[in-house]
């Protein structure tokens, strides 16, 4: 932001008032999409329908988490680390897993990067081990690199154990496009998200300060929307 300002600056004599202007009025937009007050809206306008809890998820047959990524080994980590997106996910499925009773609890996530000998999927298990969720109720789905393709993989596995009805596990923000995709799968969707970033909002003079939190909060939004937007037309959900 501060770069734009001072590149603004240093252009003022090449640039007619005109291109100025709208120079200034593109700095102003990105400005306030940057705040934490748009954050907040951005965020809200894709998980505000969905409540952290709902009352239909105790009579759900399975859970289903989908995977984001994982941070690749490297000269510290000896393994792959799941990201924060599938360790939220991740450690909301066992939240639910002791809340509701035990079930089947399904991974979905297609190959990690070349090298990597397992899926996501498998890295997801891996954790899941670890917070003593037994293995025999872990269905791993390795196949799917999309969200679109994390339900239509999913269903196979499902139908395979006349599953019908599923708690969906992913960040809130998320939810409106996984929700839609598994749907048009004929599965019954309860939700479940977790990182949702219109809660606890205060109205303070900060809110209206641009941050680069802020800024990437709102681009993850337009990317749902249009995630929505483009799916919509390829007639996937």
């Amino acid at each position: 932001m501060i770069a734009l300002v001072v590149g603004e600056m240093s252009l003022r004599r090449r640039f007619t008032r005109c291109r100025l202007l709208l120079l200034s009025s593109l700095l102003l937009v990105l400005g306030a999409l940057s705040t934490p007050v748009a954050a907040f809206f951005a965020a809200g306008s894709l998980e505000w329908p969905f409540p952290s809890r709902d009352s239909g998820q105790s009579s759900a047959e399975a859970i289903i988490v989908l995977s984001a990524w994982v941070i690749p080994p490297d000269e510290v980590r000896t393994e792959p680390e799941l990201d924060a997106s599938t360790l939220y996910r991740c450690l909301k499925a066992v939240e639910l897993y002791r809340t509701l009773g035990p079930r089947t609890i399904v991974l979905s996530g297609g190959r990690l990067p070349e090298g990597i000998d397992y899926s996501l999927a498998d890295a997801m298990r891996r954790f899941m081990l670890t917070q003593q969720i037994p293995d025999s109720n872990l269905l791993v789905e390795d196949r799917s690199t999309t969200t679109y393709e994390n339900a239509v993989e999913t269903r196979s596995l499902l139908q395979e154990r006349n599953i019908r009805k599923i708690v969906l596990v992913t960040d809130a923000m998320h939810l409106p496009r996984a929700m839609a995709c598994f749907r048009a799968q004929g599965i019954e969707v309860v939700p479940a998200g977790c990182r949702y970033r219109s809660a606890g909002f205060q109205w303070v003079p900060l809110a209206f300060v641009p941050s680069s939190t802020s800024a990437v909060v709102v681009a993850e939004a337009a990317h749902e929307w249009i995630g929505l937007l483009w799916y919509w037309i390829r007639g996937r959900i």
